[in-house]
């Protein structure tokens, strides 16, 4: 986020590969608070733990502390399970379980594998497809529960429905031989969507492109740019009647866009990692 580059649409265009969970982190990484506590992250452990400590009163929702000077393309940003419904939850096997998953020595190999005070989190990437799992610390376990065969746990919450979506996605994509030869991933198969799960939650068009423009319109008026300046930068000088600008509807959209971008930057966010599919 650099001065100037709001005034570039074309520097925006990553936004449209982003799924809705990687749209949320969009908005949180230009939060000033989260920007100002990164900035203070210094030694310690790496990644840095955001569900312990202080930093776990704070509302942002995430694992482990994620870089607000990149988007959800260039690191893995994750989001606690509770908050993020592309995570399938895996739990223990259990008398009378029938949806019993293969341990991981006959997936793919899992990527992005970390331990918080929660538990393991990892991805495993099956036909071209980034799937998020989440499985519980257990005491006395020095690897994930996903080593051994595991059962898919869906808590009854807000999130249910999506998580239900994520979970039916691994296991067909698991199906009868979830990797074929163990420790390798299919070749020539790109990675679809921006997100874990079920190809990553989309957003509509007409949507994500107002996502977009209220982006542009925090880190404009993060440089200082007037409200009168970022709407010439969004919608073109031409469009903007100087003499008439208090009365200009363009005025209006423009600060909507702001309050927009801001509220959602101030934990509006979360409403795009619970969001429906297709939004």
């Amino acid at each position: 986020m650099t001065e100037g580059d709001w005034r570039r649409a074309e520097a925006y265009a990553y936004i449209d590969a982003l799924a809705s969970a990687d749209l949320a982190w969009e908005f949180l990484r230009r939060n000033p608070d989260y920007r100002a506590f990164h900035a203070g992250l210094t030694g310690g452990p790496d990644p840095v733990d955001l569900t312990v400590g202080p930093a776990a009163s704070h509302g942002w929702g995430l694992v482990f502390a994620a870089d607000p000077g990149q988007s959800a393309l260039e690191q893995t940003v994750i989001w606690r399970p509770e908050w993020d419904p592309r995570v399938v939850i895996l739990g223990p096997v259990a008398a009378g379980d029938s949806a019993v998953l293969p341990p991981s020595s006959r997936w793919p190999v899992v990527t992005d594998l970390l331990l918080s005070s929660l538990g393991w989190h990892g991805d495993v990437i099956l036909q071209g497809v980034r799937h998020r799992l989440f499985a519980p610390a257990t005491p006395g376990r020095a690897a994930p529960l996903w080593t051994e065969p595991s059962v898919p746990r869906l808590p009854p919450d807000a999130l249910a429905r999506g998580r239900a979506a994520a979970t039916l996605a691994l296991i067909e994509a698991l199906g009868p031989d979830p990797g074929g030869p163990p420790g390798r991933s299919p070749p020539d198969r790109p990675v679809r969507g921006g997100g874990p799960g079920t190809d990553g939650r989309r957003v509509r068009a007409p949507r994500r492109h107002r996502l977009a423009l209220s982006v542009r319109a925090l880190d404009a008026r993060a440089d200082g740019a007037s409200y009168r300046d970022l709407a010439r930068g969004l919608f073109g000088a031409d469009r903007i009647a100087e003499a008439a600008w208090k009365t200009e509807s363009l005025r209006d959209q423009t600060i909507r866009l702001v309050r927009t971008g801001r509220a959602l930057s101030r934990g509006g966010f979360q409403t795009l990692l619970g969001a429906p599919a297709d939004i």
